[in-house]
Order: structure tokens, then C-alpha cells, then sequence
């Protein structure tokens, strides 16, 4: 432990004196300082991973692609959503293609930049979210 930390700790005891528990806060803070800026550049990457390969995907998996690939759409294809404690169900496909995430139905009928390109994304939003959990 620092010896900011322990300078906190013992000044805890003494809520009075409010100055130096002000203090303390700052001495916190810059202690872990750079833990905070660590942990804001990993969030910061995985949110902008996760907006770059949605992007992709609502590029891929347009209304044209849906209208072109599947004109057809069978009643067992339904979104099914909950607003409201209320189920409501809905004969169309989902129109931004997930959970398909690059090898389910919707991707068979991609061509094979676009297949590269959709997989590359979600591969990369993927990596960013599983560092986040990493000790």
C-alpha cells in the first residue's frame, strides 16, 4: 500500500477535521490516477469497437439485402418483443441481421468481401469487450 492510502485510512477515523478528508480525496485521486485513465481507454475502446462493427453490420444487412435475399418471409421467422409486460409478435425478419454473427442463415447470402469484412468487425468488437474482463 501507498502511503497516500494510509494517510486515507487514518484520517477516516477523524471525520472532523474536514479539510483533511477533502485532502485526502485529492491524494486519491491522484494516486489511482492511473488506474482511471487505463480503465477509461479500455471502455473508451471497447464503446467505439462496438459502434464501428454495428455500423458494418447495419451497412451489410440493409433493407435492400433483406428484400432482395429473403422476399419470402415464413411465419417461423418472428420477432418476438416485450414492451411493457405485454408480448408482441411480428412476422418479419430482424432487419439489422443479428444474433447472426457472421455464420448462421443471413450470412450464407453474403458475398465473400462482404462475409470478410461483417467477421472482421465482429471479431474485432469481440477481442475489445473480452479485455474488459481480463484482471
Amino acid at each position: 500500500r501507498s502511503l497516500a492510502i494510509d494517510f486515507i485510512c487514518i484520517m477516516a477515523k477523524y471525520p472532523e477535521y474536514g479539510w483533511v478528508s477533502s485532502f485526502c480525496y485529492v491524494a486519491l485521486f491522484f494516486t489511482c490516477f492511473k488506474c482511471l485513465a487505463v480503465a477509461s481507454g479500455i471502455g473508451i475502446q471497447c464503446f467505439l469497437f462496438g459502434v464501428i462493427a454495428g455500423a458494418k453490420r447495419a451497412r451489410i444487412f440493409n433493407k435492400a439485402f433483406f428484400e432482395r435475399e429473403f422476399p419470402d418471409v415464413h411465419p417461423s421467422d418472428r420477432n418476438v418483443r416485450v414492451i411493457a409486460f405485454r408480448v408482441h409478435t411480428e412476422t418479419h425478419v430482424l432487419q439489422s441481421g443479428l444474433p447472426d454473427m457472421g455464420n448462421g442463415k443471413y450470412s450464407e447470402k453474403l458475398s465473400l468481401e462482404e462475409w470478410h469484412e461483417l467477421n472482421c468487425a465482429a471479431r474485432a468488437s469481440s477481442a475489445a469487450a473480452e479485455v474488459v474482463y481480463l484482471p
